[in-house]
């Protein structure tokens, strides 16, 4: 038996990267942030940098303390509910902001994820 599948959306990335970075626009109320993030289609949880989540007026750490593990550690994410907009597609998330200022936006593959 065979499939055949059809997109309605094409997403351009540069195949030369490392990695697939596409746009993606957080909403909350009145405020937006875009940019490009990383894409990692197996991921379970998406972080992004804490001062994306500051520029939409959230207080980072009354979000959900999440302590995400990753292959080279540990670190604590706050998740809140946003506005996610991604090629096309627009739906209300739950997603981490980083707990840790010098983080950078990206998703994370094979995220265990605890409450702490």
């Amino acid at each position: 038996m065979s499939y055949h599948l059809s997109f309605t959306e094409l997403i351009s990335y540069d195949p030369g990267q490392s990695s697939i970075t596409v746009p993606v626009t957080l909403s909350l109320s009145h405020d937006r942030v875009s940019w490009g993030a990383k894409v990692d289609t197996g991921a379970s949880l998406c972080i992004f940098a804490r001062d994306l989540g500051e520029q939409l007026g959230l207080e980072i750490e009354s979000g959900m303390r999440q302590l995400v593990g990753t292959v080279t550690g540990t670190f604590v994410a706050y998740l809140h509910e946003v506005n996610l907009s991604v090629a096309g597609l627009a739906f209300s998330a739950f997603v981490g902001f980083a707990e840790d200022e010098d983080f950078g936006a990206m998703c994370w593959d094979d995220v265990a994820s605890s409450n702490k």
